[in-house]
């Protein structure tokens, strides 16, 4: 394994892939505002990041390998990802059909749970590395 490929891709995904909120947690310390999580994550961006990050790394995933139904990689991604999506279709659209338009910050109870996912997703993405060679330095 490549260690500096590896640390390259992850600040990438993690990085770049978040930059709007490290963007804001930037200007809010630097304003001197305090940091509220709720506030910050109340509007489900990790849920976005997290079935974006996963359907990406599967579609990584199966353009490498390709799709083989019972193989290792189909059920790790029938599993981790469809359970993300899951996850995230559920909770979206429940937190959005009981009025959550209406409210400033409707999935600040959901903070976990976002979290969780995006972790997820970031483990998943991690496998697809290992999976396709990601991580592996090319000759």
């Amino acid at each position: 394994m490549q260690i500096g490929r590896l640390i390259t891709f992850t600040l990438g995904v993690i990085g770049f892939g978040l930059l709007q909120l490290w963007v804001l947690i930037m200007i809010l310390n630097t304003m001197g505002s305090p940091i509220d999580a709720k506030e910050i994550l109340g509007d489900g961006g990790l849920f976005f990041f997290s079935t974006s990050l996963a359907v990406g790394s599967a579609i990584t995933l199966f353009d490498t390998n390709p799709l083989k139904i019972g193989s290792r990689d189909c059920n790790v991604t029938i599993i981790v990802c469809g359970g993300v999506l899951l996850l995230t279709v559920v909770y979206y659209s429940a937190v959005l059909s009981q009025g959550g338009l209406k409210q400033p910050d409707p999935f600040a109870q959901h903070i976990l749970l976002q979290i969780g996912c995006s972790l997820i997703a970031i483990g998943y993405w991690f496998y697809m590395g290992i999976s396709t060679g990601l991580f592996v330095k090319k000759e």
